[in-house]
């Protein structure tokens, strides 16, 4: 099975918040948009300039973070994934978000295989779920 990760998930394992969700344990195939690396890059200069991480730090998590991203099949965002980002998914979702559930859309289309999509984001997981995506990674109570 295929496992689209986000960049919430992603973020929070780099990050090791409590609560993430183990991502390097699993033994699945990774995809995601190419939005992942953008976001996850801009996440740790962020930390970086808001002096939540400092030097040494932003180095260790930056060389993580592209070692993590090394193992996740990355879609490049096409006509396609926009035209289809650009829909009503019936929730209030961002752009970055309608991206991300686009592309998994859009691999799952292209594999013609069932994806399972793994957000921390409420609005994402409502989102995929109205897509009849399996969704993990939020408790839906």
């Amino acid at each position: 099975m295929i496992l689209y990760i986000d960049s919430s998930v992603f973020l929070r394992f780099l990050l090791r918040h409590p609560n993430s969700l183990n991502i390097v344990k699993e033994e699945h195939e990774f995809a995601s948009s190419e939005l992942l690396k953008l976001e996850c890059q801009r996440a740790l200069i962020r930390y970086r300039l808001n002096q939540e991480i400092y030097d040494m730090g932003f180095l260790e998590l930056t060389e993580a973070c592209l070692d993590l991203l090394s193992r996740i099949n990355l879609l490049k965002i096409n006509s396609e994934v926009m035209e289809l980002a650009s829909r009503n998914w019936g929730v209030v979702l961002g752009s970055l978000d309608s991206i991300h559930l686009a592309s998994a859309l859009h691999i799952q289309k292209e594999k013609k295989t069932r994806l399972k999509f793994l957000t921390h984001d409420k609005a994402l997981y409502t989102a995929a779920r109205i897509s009849n995506f399996e969704v993990v990674g939020v408790d839906s109570k």
